[in-house]
């Protein structure tokens, strides 16, 4: 593992132990929710630019794209 990538591991402990602390009913999950979709497509550059997308939709979005193509039940 090359030295440059320790400190992003370090980091990614911290937020690990941060995101225990949030709890379900937390108003603040569907932010952090489209942040990590948004830095995970960073980390996967051959991703499909619809992939992309999806990744960084809110979860309203993702919703409507549902009813549009499924339908309401």
């Amino acid at each position: 593992m090359p030295a440059g990538s320790r400190p992003v591991l370090a980091e990614l402990d911290r937020l690990e132990a941060a995101w225990a602390a949030v709890t379900e009913d937390d108003e603040i999950r569907p932010e952090l929710a489209k942040r990590l979709r948004g830095l995970l497509s960073r980390v996967m550059p051959d991703e499909s630019p619809a992939g992309a997308r999806l990744a960084s939709a809110s979860d309203d979005e993702i919703f409507n794209f549902i009813d549009n193509e499924f339908g309401t039940a």
